[in-house]
């Protein structure tokens, strides 16, 4: 009989422990990003690269390295966001530099879903359309129009 008690203590315990665990069962973040990649396709006179978006109070990317990619927060409120790309480009005398900005604007659905009560409201997005200058970008490619907790390349952005 003591043995029986015993066992139904340890199995107690242990479905105790299991239920306090801390580890989540949410799958990544509760708010998508939308993920765009770089593609240096001719140019080579590129010194700077800011990426900003115009809900953010600082820059999302400010380097003198060329972005293989850059997250970008989707604006659950709305349905478009622009993002805003600078390109500090060297003169061809190479003494001095001038700046060109060019926008992407995007057009989104928002779906709203309960995984777990533990996980609470999360976010999925689908692109609809995409608006973007030709001041210093080349070309633009759809990669997934899903915007998801899965990471990957939403969009590739040539210059």
């Amino acid at each position: 009989m003591n043995r029986w008690i015993l066992y139904f203590f340890i199995g107690l315990g242990l479905l105790f422990m299991s239920c306090n665990s801390t580890e989540s069962s949410c799958p990544g973040e509760s708010i998508s990003q939308l993920r765009i990649g770089f593609t240096r396709e001719t140019d080579s006179t590129t010194n700077h690269f800011i990426v900003y978006h115009p809900l953010l109070a600082d820059s999302i990317y400010d380097s003198i390295v060329a972005p293989k990619y850059v997250d970008v927060p989707m604006d659950v409120t709305s349905d478009s966001m622009a993002v805003f790309i600078d390109f500090i480009i060297a003169q061809t005398d190479s003494t001095s530099e001038i700046k060109v900005t060019d926008v992407v604007a995007i057009t989104y659905k928002s779906h709203s879903y309960i995984e777990n009560l533990d996980c609470g409201v999360l976010m999925d997005f689908e692109i609809e359309e995409v608006y973007y200058t030709h001041n210093h970008l080349d070309t633009f490619y759809f990669r997934n129009k899903d915007i998801n907790s899965e990471i990957v390349n939403h969009v590739e952005i040539s210059y």
